[in-house]
């Protein structure tokens, strides 16, 4: 199987961006999203066709960005931003978009909206960390840490189960 096939394949939105914020590839459902071709846009930043984009933060952090809510004019959509490492540098990005229509398909069956199915992820993973590293504070300053979130950002997730 090609890589190109397995991207293809997929209901949501893959983008890939070079070490610069530029567009290497997108899949089918990208280009749906978008309104564009990957030849009208190959090599464009990024930021010019979605101003708001944080794919330059994680180029620069090297860090991922997971199930973050966005609405450019009418799309409303949840986007993960993931670094690629090559020899132990970020070498680009790969972006998976989940529009709203996409997720209340998938999510009918489970009777769960995306945001909801985001936070109980986002739950069980701090869970997971806290029983590793430990319930006490060291325990969860080295989970805030591992999982790139202030401490006060996790005792707000925690707050909100």
């Amino acid at each position: 199987m090609k890589a190109n096939t397995i991207f293809e394949s997929i209901q949501q939105g893959i983008l890939v961006c070079d070490r610069q914020g530029r567009i290497s590839f997108f899949n089918e459902a990208y280009s749906h999203f978008i309104g564009h071709s990957l030849a009208e846009v190959q090599g464009m930043p990024i930021k010019k066709l979605r101003p708001h984009s944080h794919v330059p933060a994680v180029l620069r952090d090297g860090r991922p960005v997971e199930g973050i809510y966005r609405k450019e004019k009418e799309q409303e959509y949840y986007v993960n931003i993931y670094p690629i490492l090559e020899n132990g540098q970020v070498n680009g990005t790969i972006s998976i978009v989940t529009t709203l229509e996409i997720s209340r398909m998938q999510d009918e069956s489970t009777g769960l909206t995306l945001k909801e199915r985001v936070h109980r992820f986002e739950i069980a993973e701090i869970e997971k960390m806290l029983n590793l590293y430990g319930h006490d504070l060291k325990g969860k300053k080295i989970t805030a840490e591992k999982l790139g979130i202030s401490l006060s950002s996790l005792y707000a997730k925690l707050q909100e189960q």
